[in-house]
């Protein structure tokens, strides 16, 4: 099972390096070992929550990027 921190990192690690190089976010879930399915049920239910990713302080940003490996298909 997969925390919301898990999806969290996954869309800012994609919308900084895999959108950008046109990876589609199925790839993107598939490279990173999480099911396309469980991630878009948690987007579906964090956009109906008016969240909005993009606005992220420096210091959230820093703790997202932590230790974390992209990989790109």
């Amino acid at each position: 099972m997969f925390s919301e921190k898990d999806f969290e990192r996954l869309w800012f690690l994609y919308k900084t390096g895999g959108d950008l190089k046109g990876v589609s976010i199925n790839s993107f879930c598939i490279s990173n070992n999480i099911p396309y399915t469980a991630f878009y049920d948690w987007f579906k239910k964090t956009q109906k929550k008016g969240s909005d990713y993009q606005g992220l302080e420096t210091n959230v940003l820093k703790e997202f990027l932590g230790d974390a490996k992209i990989k790109f298909p």
